[in-house]
């Protein structure tokens, strides 16, 4: 599972069991925070991809 807050500065969480849960670090530019209200998040194998509803998007990679 992910969770993600995309207002303000950027927070996510990943677990495996919806018990314990690690943080996830993030670096790089963040999604335009004028758009985080209309995003849908898609968690992919490879990252996650935030799609608004005006097509715009955002895809991010976890750090090894």
């Amino acid at each position: 599972m992910v969770a993600y807050r995309g207002s303000g500065d950027p927070v996510g969480w990943t677990s495996f069991d919806g018990r314990s849960w690690q943080r996830l670090v993030f670096e790089g530019s963040p999604p335009p925070s004028e758009l985080s209200p209309y995003l849908s998040p898609v968690v992919l194998p490879i990252g996650i991809l935030l799609q608004g509803f005006d097509e715009a998007t955002w895809f991010g990679t976890p750090i090894p």
